[in-house]
């Protein structure tokens, strides 16, 4: 699992987390150890749906829920996003 992957390597080495995340799956991601969380699908979504436009909606869709999401665990950055703070 991602968790014992982060456990593996040193703190030195990024982990990029890819794999179809939405909305509340970046806060998850970054909880179970990542450095990055690839969201380009959604934005190729957007593109294609409405362009320029639809890029930056849902830019703005996953910042509120990012925020959302750490708001309901008690932070306000990304960084302090561990993994005691998430209950499955």
């Amino acid at each position: 699992s991602f968790p014992q992957n982060r456990n593996a390597v040193s703190d030195e080495m990024m982990l990029i987390f890819d794999g179809g995340v939405f909305e509340v799956g970046i806060t998850i991601a970054l909880a179970c150890g990542a450095n990055f969380v690839m969201t380009g699908q959604l934005f190729f979504y957007g593109l294609g749906t409405d362009g320029k436009k639809r890029v930056h909606c849902i830019a703005n869709i996953l910042a509120e829920e990012v925020e959302i999401a750490m708001g309901l665990i008690g932070k306000t950055e990304p960084i302090a996003i561990v993994l005691n703070n998430i209950v499955a």
